[in-house]
């Protein structure tokens, strides 16, 4: 039931809405509310049945399903149009804009004036720009040019034309921004999804922008860089340009577009790490540490994600911070979504015990994850072979590996990219512990040439560690 949505607050609103005669004059819909106020939120009560609503707004009447229907039907309606108004409650300058046009249409001039000299001063003010001031600001000025026209003679509207320039600005800064945010989230999505991207008008976006002094407009520069970085990765000048903007002008940006690119920048500075750099290692640690102090970062809801939980503390662990690590597994496990944290925090134990040397309490804590889908799959089997390697328990690793190759080839959700990452990884190891159980010096060579001339796949550098070991005894 939609009600159910409403807060005690909109519950009452709501019941000075329905008893306004200007939106309902059913005295029967009044009736109704009253009873299901009663019981609000709980609609579910077993003592709130259908029979007793009817009987409570119909006492002389046997009840009758359909014509209870129909009066939930106009409740909604009613609550439909309660819930419009509210919404409009929320963008103040959207709701002037529907007035202005009311002066206009009914040629009252000095209120369309003076309301448009009062939106263009509220305009002036705002220092968080998004995609709804860049709309109002060209809006407005749409709106004024338009109600001027029908005032000046054609022979005197030069000069206002002239401003159309300004006005045509500002329209396709609401354009580039929106299509920048559009062009990310494709790239985004095309790592989860094969599809191709569209491009279409970026070259034309970026020749607008090269062209014009956007100093002063730190949100669309910001998603451009972010584009940039995402477009061209191995360009680490745009990285470096977007977080010298995020530095000096984050306070600029809302809390939606803050958390949006930071995300980008989180995951640049990830993928970079992931690929050996070790000036990204320390990086996506400081990114993680200015995502937590700005209090964005990926949610379920109101919840942090188990996938950045664990994410965080394996950055944290990467870059050697320990106690920091440590910390944040308690401080954050409650934020973690329910459903995940349990898990979650087992996973963080294992890891954080097998960086501390403790690999018989990681596997302890390893055993405490529960494997509900492919990601929690992945994680314990790759954080149980490097164990198993490392306490010479080769027999049980070579079946993990056998195992774990099938189960990355046969799954089909599991996508490609990390499969790629995880075969590779299986099968190096896999020639890595036959070298060393024969002895085959020159084998662990070879192995080592292939890996360092590889592309990059999972725990590389780990990898890369163990066989110079083997070659190198200390």
């Amino acid at each position: 039931m939609a009600l159910e949505t409403l807060t005690r607050d909109e519950m009452n609103s709501f019941g000075d809405f329905i008893m306004s005669p200007y939106f309902n004059k059913s005295h029967i819909l009044i009736t109704l509310f009253d009873q299901l106020k009663k019981h609000h939120p709980n609609y579910t009560n077993p003592k709130l049945t259908k029979e007793k609503l009817f009987s409570a707004i119909y006492p002389q009447e046997k009840f009758k399903d359909k014509k209870l229907r129909d009066m939930f039907s106009k409740m909604l309606g009613v609550l439909e149009e309660f819930l419009v108004l509210e919404d409009i409650r929320n963008y103040p300058l959207e709701e002037k804009t529907h007035l202005l046009n009311q002066y206009s249409v009914r040629k009252l001039e000095k209120h369309f004036e003076g309301l448009a000299r009062e939106m263009a001063g509220l305009m002036e003010k705002i220092t968080v720009k998004d995609s709804d001031y860049f709309y109002n600001s060209y809006q407005l000025k749409k709106d004024t040019r338009v109600y001027y026209e029908t005032k000046i003679s054609l022979g005197k509207r030069g000069e206002l034309y002239s401003g159309i320039t300004d006005e045509i600005h500002s329209f396709l800064l609401y354009f580039i921004y929106k299509m920048l945010h559009y062009y990310i989230e494709q790239i985004n999505q095309q790592k989860l999804y094969k599809h191709e991207v569209s491009f279409e008008f970026v070259d034309e976006i970026s020749g607008y922008l090269n062209s014009h002094d956007i100093e002063n407009e730190p949100q669309v520069q910001a998603l451009y860089y972010c584009l940039q970085m995402l477009r061209t990765p191995e360009d680490t000048g745009n990285y470096k340009r977007l977080k010298k903007i995020l530095a000096g002008k984050e306070t600029l940006l809302n809390k939606d577009d803050l958390n949006f690119i930071y995300i980008q920048v989180y995951n640049y500075a990830r993928e970079r790490s992931i690929e050996g750099s070790e000036e990204f290692h320390k990086e996506s640690f400081e990114v993680i540490k200015k995502m937590l102090e700005l209090d964005i970062y990926p949610r379920e809801q109101v919840y942090m994600t188990s996938q950045t939980y664990i994410i965080f503390v394996s950055i944290g662990l990467q870059v050697k911070e320990f106690r920091w690590a440590e910390n944040f597994m308690e401080e954050y496990k409650n934020r973690v979504s329910p459903s995940g944290k349990n898990n979650a925090y087992n996973y963080c134990k294992a890891i954080y015990s097998y960086r501390k040397g403790k690999l018989n309490d990681a596997l302890k804590h390893l055993n405490n994850v529960k494997i509900e889908d492919f990601y929690f799959y992945i994680r314990v089997k790759n954080q149980l072979s490097r164990i198993y390697f490392e306490l010479g328990e080769y027999e049980s690793l070579v079946s993990l590996l056998d195992t774990f190759k099938h189960y990355l080839s046969s799954t089909q959700s599991i996508p490609d990219y990390i499969k790629t990452r995880f075969i590779d990884y299986a099968n190096f190891l896999l020639r890595t512990v036959n070298a060393r159980e024969s002895g085959d010096n020159s084998q662990m060579k070879k192995i080592l040439r292939e890996i360092a001339n590889s592309p990059i796949f999972e725990n590389k550098s780990w990898l890369l560690e163990k066989v110079l070991e083997f070659i190198n005894p200390k």
